[in-house]
């Protein structure tokens, strides 16, 4: 190893922590690499230890005159200047998702020709990232919120003057019972504590902390929050301890009305602390606290109500979160003389992405949502609601006036030349039109430096476009809808849910099926209605599929001569009809699927209630004998005729059922047996069909603008924290979302 790595000293308050111990740079010394560390008159670590290590000593704040080879390593942000950083650096830098600063540090990366390597996004192959202050963060968290809970009690005071800052989690825990126990000497009770988002590595810290204090501890995580918030049963406790970052998809967990409601809750502890955000779930506060002025009083009536929110907490514990941290990055730390590999070209393609996309680093970056039909607008409106610049652009702005007027009056009428015009370098385009536009309008951001989104199949010409994507470093994502799209991140689920799980073997035989229906909530005798024309439903029943039924290529000419039965493990379950759609092969490589395995079937097909297919059995006879321009002329008379008859009625409820499940087998024994089913539908929100295929669009435009999804032409993403953010923001939009363990 020849890569030499500078340490700096933080220049941040209250900061002591740091990211290599003693023990760390001396492994990277012994293998031949080179540890300059600055003195620093703040770190929890003396620099006299990294000097015995065999460290170099430099002087504080000296980095910029290291030589340009040298890598900077600090954790927290650099002082805010204009300087340019001509080094590469390694910290958290807090640049890639819209941050106040973020337009600043990075334009000082492009003046010098610096790279960051930000912690945050050093990430293996399966998108975790690879060392984290987390559960520090989580410990510390939730003693602040006990220390706010103690002081309140001897006085009702707003929290302690500061946070301190202790040589072991020993010590504070030590100080932490004794103040518990004066406050019961004087007729307080216990405090009762509430975590959102335990499971994490930060709700395991805060957990962690109020057992070593006896507390009583509610846990709760995605199962109970996904149905939305927000939620009284957080008033019911005395601290609730915040652990999940703001972000798409999370509910406000307490909201303003809930300062006057009566409550038990006296302490908010907002240990991801994102009051800036336009997601933030505690929309209660409006500033982050700090170590000198550690808590905010929101509320005094009916009850005191303190937060505290300081976003460096792990500083509380700086010896043992350092320890922890370095000896997790330490792995990642020896592999630096391959920085242009694995996960630092990872993180490199982050910066590169979001350095590329900005001509003017003051702009933020234009959605221009093209179409506000039927399966458009409540994934538009949440991109407006969230405060992204959005223009809409529609064919008849009357249309577009009236699903989303309210909201925004960035409303055009859609034209190819003014959309060119108005188009600039960074810039996302969603196509919601007829998929005809889809190719058009990705030429257009190739051209114009833009990145392209829809939820319609990849067609070849779309694909044809994949290497001058890369080349340009631009996005063009599809099928991030409904179906395709949902579909996908359940099997990407279930596949990597598969291959850890102790039933994975190569040799095994598996079997795969993925079906998909809108459905009337209320069924009629013709078992279907339509929410637009059904022409497009009668010309899909003269497409061929493709699929594999008892380890065979099976070719069908019409759905109807491949119908089979299928019950969804639905709470209840339910029988539905079934067909094959499309060509189904191709997805086996996007699944992950290894052509060396046994697949005796795999099929992703079209679901529809039990008794469709008599209903339907003359439209199929007489469809069989369509051709030509009066076949064509007769499917537009059917199409107006069954309109009429079976459209859904103003207000009335639709109903999707999405039912994705992977067997594996091995000596005809079933070894692994999973379904990823959901069921929604119409309410008060609106149709489900409208939610499912519009709010992951959303949802793959805020990826894009993040810099999460890589160049080229790519359907939705196989990274398991965007799987597990898209599905959590789906369980929301339906009545039923759960993952069917068929071996329990």
């Amino acid at each position: 190893m020849s890569t030499h790595l500078w340490v700096r000293a933080e220049s941040r308050a209250n900061e002591q922590r740091v990211g290599l111990t003693p023990a760390g740079a001396a492994e990277l010394i012994a293998m031949g690499g080179r540890v300059t560390v600055e003195e620093s008159p703040h770190r929890a670590i003396p620099t006299d230890a990294y000097r015995d290590a065999g460290c170099e000593i430099a002087a504080e704040g000296s980095w910029p005159g290291a030589a340009l080879s040298a890598l900077i390593f600090g954790l927290k942000e650099l002082p805010d200047e204009a300087t340019p950083l001509y080094h590469r650096h390694i910290m958290f830098g807090h640049a890639f998702k819209g941050q106040p600063d973020a337009a600043r540090l990075l334009r000082r990366f492009e003046a010098g020709g610096g790279a960051l390597y930000d912690l945050e996004y050093l990430t293996d192959e399966d998108g975790r990232r690879v060392a984290a202050f987390g559960y520090w963060a989580g410990f510390a968290g939730a003693a602040m919120g006990v220390k706010t809970w103690v002081a309140q009690q001897a006085g009702d005071l707003p929290g302690p003057d500061r946070a301190d800052v202790y040589p072991s989690r020993a010590a504070l825990v030590e100080e932490l019972r004794g103040d518990l126990e004066a406050a019961r000497s004087n007729g307080a009770g216990t405090p009762s504590v509430i975590i959102i988002g335990a499971k994490g590595r930060v709700g395991t810290g805060a957990g962690d902390l109020a057992d070593a204090l006896g507390l009583p501890v509610t846990r709760w995580d995605m199962e109970e929050t996904a149905h939305g918030g927000p939620f009284p049963e957080i008033l019911d406790h005395d601290i609730f301890v915040n652990c999940i970052l703001a972000g798409p998809g999370v509910p406000v967990f307490v909201d303003r009305d809930a300062l006057a409601a009566p409550r038990r809750l006296s302490v908010i502890s907002d240990v991801s602390c994102d009051p800036g955000s336009a997601w933030n779930p505690i929309p209660v506060y409006d500033r982050a606290t700090s170590f000198d002025a550690p808590v905010l009083r929101v509320a005094d009536a009916p009850r005191p109500l303190d937060i505290t929110a300081i976003d460096n907490l792990p500083s509380m514990l700086p010896v043992e979160a350092s320890e922890d941290f370095s000896a997790q990055l330490l792995p990642v730390l020896k592999s630096l003389d391959r920085i242009g590999t694995g996960i630092w070209a990872r993180a490199r393609a982050v910066f590169d992405r979001n350095v590329s996309r900005r001509p003017d680093a003051s702009r933020m970056a234009r959605v221009h949502w093209c179409g506000t039909g039927l399966s458009a607008v409540p994934g538009l409106r949440r991109m407006i609601e969230a405060r992204y610049d959005v223009a809409v652009w529609n064919r008849s702005t009357d249309k577009a006036e009236a699903a989303i007027g309210d909201l925004t009056r960035e409303i055009h009428a859609f034209d190819m030349d003014a959309l060119s015009a108005a188009l600039q370098e960074g810039d996302v385009v969603v196509s919601m039109l007829p998929g005809d536009w889809h190719v058009p309008l990705a030429e257009l951001c190739l051209k114009r430096g833009a990145h392209f989104v829809s939820s319609s199949y990849i067609s070849p010409e779309m694909r044809a476009l994949d290497a001058q994507a890369r080349e340009a470093g631009l996005c063009l994502v599809n099928e991030v809808g409904l179906d395709p799209g949902i579909d996908h991140a359940m099997a990407h689920w279930l596949m990597a849910d598969y291959r850890a799980s102790e039933g994975f073997d190569p040799a095994n035989t598996l079997s795969f099926t993925s079906y998909c229906g809108g459905i009337p909530k209320t069924p009629n005798p013709f078992r279907y209605k339509f929410s637009w024309s059904p022409l497009g439903v009668l010309k899909a029943l003269k497409s061929p599929s493709r699929s594999i039924s008892e380890g065979r290529e099976l070719v069908v000419d019409r759905p109807w001569n491949a119908l089979s039965s299928y019950t969804a493990p639905l709470p209840q379950p339910e029988t539905f009809e079934v067909y094959p759609n499309r060509d189904s092969l191709p997805f086996m490589a996007e699944y992950g699927f290894d052509p060396n395995w046994n697949v005796q079937q795999f099929v992703r097909g079209t679901l529809r209630l039990d008794g469709w297919s008599e209903a339907w059995a003359d439209v199929f006879a007489e469809i069989e004998t369509l051709e030509g321009p009066e076949g064509e002329a007769r499917l537009k008379e059917m199409s107006d005729r069954f309109w009429a008859e079976n459209a859904y009625d103003p207000g009335e409820p639709d109903r999707v059922v999405l039912c994705v499940g992977l067997k594996a087998e091995r000596d005809g024994r079933t070894v692994y047996h999973k379904t990823y089913v959901m069921d929604a539908w119409g309410d008060a929100r609106g149709t489900a069909m409208s939610r499912l295929v519009s709010v992951p669009v959303s949802l793959a435009v805020e990826a894009v603008l993040a810099g999460e999804i890589p160049p080229g032409v790519s359907a939705v993403p196989d990274a398991p924290n965007l799987v597990d953010r898209w599905m959590t923001r789906v369980a929301s939009l339906a009545q039923h979302l759960a993952v069917a363990d068929h071996m329990i």
